[in-house]
């Protein structure tokens, strides 16, 4: 290699470094997963009232999906979720108050990762799948109306001993000339 090519991976070796660097000074705290690990090591999994806080998002998310077709009831449980989440701050702030007398240990604590991780969360996977069904229900009925639109076509090409119906511009220029055959 010449010597500027080498000059030229150098800089980039260099920079590369730097910006490795400033990455791990800003970030400063532990990796997604290792924060992840140690949340999960820091919960006492057998609290009956975290495993009876998650049995009631797993069967509410189980009805979600049993209940895909009655949107009033989507719609009841998407608002009342987003009900809870607007109101987990003021949840947090309750249960960080009263802990004791639910739970082992305090889990609340002011920026509320254990509320949002573990109330918030799975509520909006939950919301997350009834927006999925509406967009699922408006694309079958977009479909069904497109169906409906070629058939009524259909029909009335039929009608019309195959001739294609009559369109606004046909239709207008045909008044004219009904028009000006009667002042005639």
């Amino acid at each position: 290699m010449s010597s500027w090519q080498e000059q030229v991976a150098e800089a980039h070796a260099e920079v590369v470094n730097d910006i490795k660097g400033k990455f791990k000074q800003f970030s400063g705290g532990p990796s997604v997963f290792e924060g992840i690990k140690a949340f999960c090591a820091a919960v006492n999994w057998s609290e009956k009232w975290i495993i009876g806080l998650l049995a009631i998002q797993l069967i509410l998310f189980i009805i979600v999906i049993a209940f895909r077709k009655k949107p009033v009831f989507q719609a009841s449980v998407f608002f009342s979720s987003v009900a809870i989440i607007f109101n987990a701050e003021r949840i947090n702030s309750l249960a960080a108050r009263h802990w004791q007398t639910f739970a082992t240990q305090n889990y609340f604590q002011s920026h509320g990762t254990f509320t949002s991780a573990l109330l918030s969360a799975p509520l909006l996977l939950t919301m997350f799948t009834v927006l999925i069904n509406y967009l699922m229900e408006m694309v079958l009925l977009m479909v069904e109306m497109k169906r409906k639109e070629l058939v009524y076509k259909a029909r009335q090409r039929g009608k019309s001993g195959g001739k294609t119906a009559p369109t606004r511009e046909t239709h207008g220029s045909n008044k004219k000339k009904l028009i000006d055959s009667k002042m005639d």
